[in-house]
């Protein structure tokens, strides 16, 4: 939550005065609104991963979502390479499908977002953490959901959370 709690600024609010003007005692709203952003979401569709590991993603992801209001969910299925992406928008209910079950390279993932054009709040990548990672941090927070890992697996970059299935 700390890491996907910066508000986008998208809309006009009376919470945060413009600066610009109070030194002449104007008081105007300033850009700010309680959306996140835009929320990058990665799935290792690989052969290690089930069903029910896919199940409690979802049911994770839901959760973020309610708690955090992005403005917009893109999801990137990946195993060795990317399967299909989805794109929720904010009220759509999310829905995951499996796809893919072949090798895993979670460094797809990151270079898909590294090229993506949204402004990105975060990226989460939901997967075992038996892959290939990047070698550098890439611009936008990264989190690993480490589902099914092996116990005491870390990432060399981004921050790694458990999953508990």
């Amino acid at each position: 939550r700390s890491m996907l709690a910066d508000p986008a600024r998208n809309d006009y609010s009376y919470r945060r005065y413009s600066k610009r003007f109070l030194y002449s005692g104007t008081y105007l709203p300033s850009l700010y609104s309680e959306d996140m952003g835009v929320l990058g979401v990665g799935i290792d569709t690989s052969g290690s991963m089930t069903a029910r590991q896919l199940a409690q993603i979802q049911a994770e992801l839901r959760t973020i979502i309610e708690d955090c209001a992005p403005s917009k969910v893109i999801v990137v299925y990946c195993d060795a390479a990317i399967n299909r992406v989805d794109v929720f928008n904010k009220g759509e209910d999310l829905l995951l499908e499996m796809c893919g079950g072949g090798g895993t390279d979670m460094g797809e993932i990151v270079r898909y977002f590294d090229g993506c054009e949204e402004k990105l709040a975060g990226v989460i990548i939901f997967t075992d953490l038996e892959t290939p990672f990047p070698e550098q941090e890439p611009p936008y927070p990264l989190l690993w959901g480490a589902v099914g890992a092996r116990s005491g697996r870390t990432a060399p970059i981004g921050r790694v959370v458990e999953v508990r299935v």
